[in-house]
């Protein structure tokens, strides 16, 4: 069996997992925000009818888990963010730019909002061709 090296728990944190992380918050707060827009559609909706209580009631948990699931999906994200990974001592010019890149996007996203982390997304993609590390998938 082959013994792992140090630059890959690195590459792992800073690259891979950033940007599985920044992935899932992505799909995490977009659900959220269209299950709070069904759910505000649908309390207005039913103000129109006669649906009752249990209508109107359904929206709100609806509106109300989608702000929750919004909320989940950002704590996610900063808690990742926030974790310090221990850096090998020696590493290659690539592979030090790479991370560097990265955790300068990983405290512009601890330290912003939701454009930061789309721009941290974006800036991803790109590492593997600056770099000359393998894509993310």
């Amino acid at each position: 069996m082959q013994e792992a090296h140090p630059l890959d728990g690195a590459l792992q944190y800073y690259y891979y997992g950033f940007h599985a992380a920044l992935v899932r918050y992505r799909a995490l707060t977009l659900l959220g925000w269209l299950s709070s827009a069904a759910g505000a559609a649908g309390f207005f909706l039913s103000w129109q009818g006669a649906y009752g209580i249990l209508v109107t009631a359904l929206s709100l948990l609806s509106a109300a888990s989608g702000i929750a699931l919004v909320y989940q999906s950002v704590a996610a994200l900063d808690a990742y963010v926030r974790v310090p990974f221990p850096l090998p001592a020696e590493m290659p010019a690539n592979v030090q730019d790479a991370i560097a890149l990265c955790k300068r996007q990983m405290e512009d996203v601890e330290q912003g909002g939701w454009q930061e982390a789309y721009g941290a997304l974006r800036e991803l993609r790109m590492v593997a061709d600056r770099f000359g590390v393998p894509p993310v998938t």
